[in-house]
C-alpha cells in the first residue's frame, strides 16, 4: 500500500496534495464521458472519501488514515484510477451491501412428535 500511495502526489509528511487528486480524478471524469455515464463532480467524491477514511485533518489524507481503514483504501484507489471498479462502486444496492454484511441469521427448527 505504501508503493500505491505515493501515485497520487505527495506532500510534506505523506499527506496527499489536493491538486494531485483532482489531476488523477479529470481523467476518470473524461472517461465517464467518453461512455455516456453521468459524471460524479470532484466535490462529490472528495466528500465520500473524508466520510470513508474520517481523517486526522479535513481533506488530507495520510498513509496513517489508509492504514486505519484498510479495507476502504482500496475503493479510494478505485475512485481515483479504476473506473469499471468506481462506476460499480456508486452503482451497488446499499441493501444488499447491508444484508451481505450481516451474519446469517439462524433458523427455527419445529420438530413434529
Amino acid at each position: 500500500m505504501q508503493v500505491t500511495a505515493r501515485a497520487p502526489g505527495k506532500s510534506a509528511g505523506g499527506e496527499r496534495a489536493l491538486a494531485r487528486r483532482q489531476y488523477f480524478y479529470e481523467e476518470q471524469l473524461h472517461r465517464m464521458e467518453c461512455l455516456s455515464q453521468e459524471p460524479v463532480l470532484f466535490e462529490d467524491v472528495l466528500c465520500q472519501m473524508h466520510d470513508m477514511l474520517a481523517p486526522a485533518r479535513e481533506g488530507v489524507f495520510t498513509l496513517r488514515d489508509l492504514k486505519k481503514h484498510r479495507s476502504l483504501a482500496g475503493t479510494l484507489f478505485n475512485i481515483l484510477f479504476n473506473l469499471n471498479k468506481f462506476i460499480a462502486f456508486e452503482t451497488r444496492d446499499p441493501f444488499l451491501v447491508r444484508q451481505a454484511r450481516r451474519p446469517p441469521a439462524a433458523s427455527v427448527q419445529i420438530r413434529i412428535p
